[in-house]
């Protein structure tokens, strides 16, 4: 009795630790599909195939050791599915692996199982099963590793592989077990499965390691060669750009302000020997393929291009504002000239000769900096002046126009005497003057100034123009009257 429930005993053990086997076999096989799913849809179609020729291994391991599994099926459909596309996008008729395909494989697989004399013991079991186990590990450190190289990690892909490689070979030991201390047959399905995958496990490690090696090195001898390229660019162009943007530098582009004009004339020839360069540079180097510090440098000469027209684009504004608002003012005064008659308050607006040529020299002086901006203050100027001169004509003939001499404004008999002095010293002949003005017009701390007609008389007859009188400023109040303006228009009495 105590012997029946023995075998009782062994045969339940054994059936649950088929069991779970058999359930770890299925799962780690779904893993390893989905994974070579996503590497497949992610466009590594190679990746793939080299997840599926170790899915295959574990595809016969389950198919021998629970060919009754519910899962089976099903995973044998995904695998099958899956491995159609990728040996189609691969152009291969066969496994990439170059093994059996799965249902040959699965096949010889049972065929060993049902000519497999003996079952396993529990020892070769549990070896086994670790076997299995520091085989995951070492499936996972590999795919540690392929992840690093392609982040180009290369200690990491070297310490993977180390553990990978240290794995594998507790898992190789544990085979050698089954077959030599456990007495295992090496034909045994699941012992020839474990064997298969070991193998397979080692010549994808062996052949990862030598792709490793050799990518790291040419990685290696490329950087090697971008450096020494670099250095080439940098001491090529670093020598060149430096003066520009370098404080200390006499090169140092940097704008003076348009009123210093022999600082003016050196910057802009090094403003457009800095623009030249940046060509150059950008010619011969693209922006991707410069190095550092030479990228910092064009940046800094970018940015200090820009500093200069930002501050000459100012500079011009505060030269183009005066001008433009002083041919403004012309223009807004002609345009008030059309709407003139004679019982209009304002007189005509006239521009004089001197105000005329102090717009032309500021025009000038822009050109320098502006030839564009000087180009279209020149038109403008040119049409007031074109206009100025009709202005001109009808003032003149409107102020010509007889007229009874003007009544005085303010008296003085004083400054009358001392104003008609001044005149007669000046060869005027003058038959009577009457100041104009209420009073006197000060400019602030300049002068003060008042206007008087004249009256006087030549070969035509009587005549009266306006003459102007001023007193410059002194520190206890004004100097002596002196003669300012003697006008031009001579008024004709009715």
């Amino acid at each position: 009795m105590k012997k029946i429930l023995s075998v009782l005993v062994f045969l339940f053990l054994a059936t649950t630790a088929f069991a779970s086997s058999s359930e770890d076999v299925s799962k780690n096989l779904n893993s390893l599909i989905r994974s070579a799913e996503s590497q497949y849809f992610k466009g590594k179609t190679k990746e793939a195939a080299s997840i599926l020729q170790e899915a295959e291994g574990v595809l016969i391991q389950l198919k021998s050791q629970d060919p009754a599994h519910r899962s089976l099926k099903s995973l044998q459909t995904k695998y099958d599915r899956l491995k159609a596309r990728v040996d189609k996008k691969l152009g291969n008729t066969a496994s990439s692996s170059g093994l059996k395909t799965t249902k040959e494989a699965g096949a010889s697989a049972l065929k060993k199982s049902s000519t497999a004399s003996k079952g396993l013991s529990n020892g070769a079991q549990n070896n086994l099963k670790k076997a299995e186990k520091e085989m995951d590990f070492a499936e996972k450190e590999f795919a540690k590793a392929e992840d690093s190289l392609q982040n180009k990690d290369f200690n990491l892909v070297e310490s993977y592989i180390y553990n990978a490689n240290s794995k594998l070979e507790t898992a190789g030991g544990l085979l050698d077990r089954v077959v030599k201390n456990n007495k295992a047959d090496p034909d045994h399905p699941d012992v020839a499965s474990a064997f298969q995958r070991h193998k397979i496990l080692q010549d994808k490690l062996r052949a990862f390691t030598g792709k490793a090696h050799g990518k790291e090195e040419d990685i290696r001898q490329a950087v090697a060669q971008a450096k020494e390229d670099e250095d080439k660019l940098n001491k090529k162009w670093l020598p060149k750009i430096t003066p520009f943007i370098d404080a200390s530098s006499q090169s140092r582009l940097q704008f003076p302000g348009s009123y210093n004009e022999q600082e003016l004339d050196r910057q802009e020839k090094l403003y457009a020997q800095a623009q030249n360069l940046l060509g150059d540079v950008k010619n011969e180097v693209s922006e991707v393929n410069q190095p550092h510090e030479l990228k910092i440098a064009v940046e800094k000469l970018l940015f200090a291009l820009q500093v200069y027209e930002d501050e000459k684009k100012a500079d011009n504004r505060n030269r183009l504002q005066p001008i433009d608002n002083m041919l403004s003012g012309w223009e807004k005064r002609f345009e008030e000239n059309k709407k003139w008659n004679e019982k209009s308050e304002k007189g005509l607006f006239v521009i004089t000769d001197k105000k005329l040529l102090h717009q032309k020299k500021q025009i000038d002086d822009l050109r320098r900096v502006s030839p564009d901006s000087a180009s279209g203050f020149s038109k403008r100027l040119e049409l007031l002046e074109k206009e100025n001169i009709t202005w001109i004509e009808k003032k003149r003939t409107w102020q010509e126009r007889p007229r009874p001499f003007p009544q005085a404004n303010m008296k003085s008999k004083k400054l009358e005497k001392e104003m008609a002095g001044l005149l007669e010293d000046r060869g005027v002949k003058i038959t009577d003057l009457v100041i104009v003005d209420k009073d006197w017009w000060v400019q602030s701390g300049e002068f003060r100034y008042v206007s008087t007609a004249v009256l006087s008389k030549d070969n035509k007859g009587e005549y009266w123009c306006n003459v102007s009188f001023r007193q410059l400023s002194t520190l206890s109040g004004y100097g002596p009257t002196e003669i300012w303006d003697i006008g031009e228009i001579k008024v004709r009495l009715p």
